[in-house]
């Protein structure tokens, strides 16, 4: 099919999106893998598809009608990807560890659903590039051009109200996330307006420097993208040199989540540990507080719960049917993360703080035990936390 001068810079933008949406979809494989074998099947299906189209949109080969085939397609997987999204966000998912239970709206999310709109959206004007009247072209270039800029502002304000999740073992650097995905949606704006110039006034143009330069910089603000929205996936003993078990939920002392604000007489359950084993099953036995808390607060039960998974929110009421005895527990290699959650109810107003665990566990038939920083903090009265910050 024909293209024009346009209509291959349109193309490229999309096989760039094509790919960077796929990319984020590989870096989180594993995450939704933990959460349900079916997710990530799913996220493994998705990344290959957008990759091996992005491929393909770089320089698409065979007859005319075999070409508008894999764009249509291109098209309506894109949409229906964030259709997915939008259910899982809202009403949530029928199945999985936790169906019919809406998930939080991430970064990493966020950002694969802004490659996967603009990519329909270019391949749409691609398709349409020899048939779309000057009026409807411009029509188009605009609504592309106020998506872009309109979610880049809202980016921002959702970050400032902390829509977009910020615990920080989903994310790898959040901040700057934020920065590259407001300059993608900036950039890509631009490039909607340079269309618009284009087909208005083509002899204005600047020969081929302006779209090369634009569609470079889209691509190097795409990448940053992507590399900051992989999942953090440090840890405390994660080669277990000096245990079998490890703390795999990333967190460190460069990044403390917010402290959990509860009300006097509130009970609240909460992980403090992500644990994994390593090479040799581990059964676990018990895991209390280095340092006994004060008494703003009292831990009424410690638990492992197998229904929560890495991307769910690190504070959460529990179900008992998905709370089970730690004590007894086998960790086996390969099985993902162990989220140890203790219930703590409230007692009076102050800051507390769970510094670190002591997990005891049986290991090849020798009980021992290893320590585990939890980092996890509480401010009790939430009337008196918002004043605080």
């Amino acid at each position: 099919m024909g293209e024009g001068p346009h209509g291959t810079w349109i193309r490229w933008a999309a096989a760039t999106m094509a790919v960077a949406a796929g990319a984020v979809h590989v870096a989180q494989v594993s995450v939704h893998t933990d959460e349900d074998p079916l997710f990530g099947m799913f996220f493994v299906v998705v990344a290959v598809l957008q990759l091996a189209g992005g491929a393909y949109l770089a320089r698409p080969i065979g007859p005319p009608a075999l070409v508008r085939a894999v764009l249509t397609f291109g098209i309506g997987g894109s949409l229906a990807t964030i259709g997915i999204w939008a259910v899982s966000r809202t009403f949530g998912l029928p199945f999985g560890a936790e169906p019919g239970e809406a998930e939080e709206v991430g970064v990493a999310d966020a950002a694969a659903n802004m490659f996967e709109l603009f990519t329909a959206l270019f391949l749409f004007l691609w398709l349409r590039q020899e048939r779309m009247a000057e009026r409807s072209w411009l029509r188009w270039t605009v609504v592309g051009a106020s998506a872009a800029l309109g979610l880049a502002a809202l980016w921002v304000a959702l970050r400032a109200l902390e829509v977009l999740d910020p615990d920080p073992r989903l994310v790898l650097e959040p901040g700057f996330a934020d920065l590259a995905a407001v300059g993608f949606l900036v950039v890509t704006g631009l490039f909607f307006v340079q269309l618009a110039l284009w087909r208005a006034r083509p002899a204005t143009r600047l020969g081929s420097v302006a779209p090369v330069a634009i569609l470079f910089t889209l691509a190097l603000v795409e990448l940053p993208l992507v590399a900051f929205t992989v999942p953090a996936r440090g840890g405390q003993n994660i080669e277990c040199r000096y245990a079998p078990i490890a703390e795999d939920s990333g967190l460190g002392h460069a990044k403390l989540p917010p402290s959990i604000e509860i009300d006097v007489g509130e009970r609240r359950s909460v992980v403090v540990l992500l644990l994994t084993v390593c090479d040799t099953p581990a059964e676990l036995v018990d895991a209390t507080p280095l340092q006994p808390p004060a008494g703003n607060i009292r831990i009424t039960s410690v638990s492992v719960d197998r229904a929560r998974s890495y991307r769910t929110q690190r504070v959460r009421e529990l179900t008992s049917a998905s709370s089970v005895p730690l004590r007894g527990v086998v960790m086996r290699p390969g099985e993902g993360r162990y989220p140890v959650t203790v219930e703590v109810e409230a007692l009076s107003a102050g800051e507390v703080v769970l510094g670190a665990f002591r997990v005891e566990y049986v290991s090849g038939g020798v009980p021992s035990s290893f320590g585990f920083a939890s980092f996890t903090r509480f401010c009790v009265d939430r009337d008196a936390c918002a004043e605080g910050r």
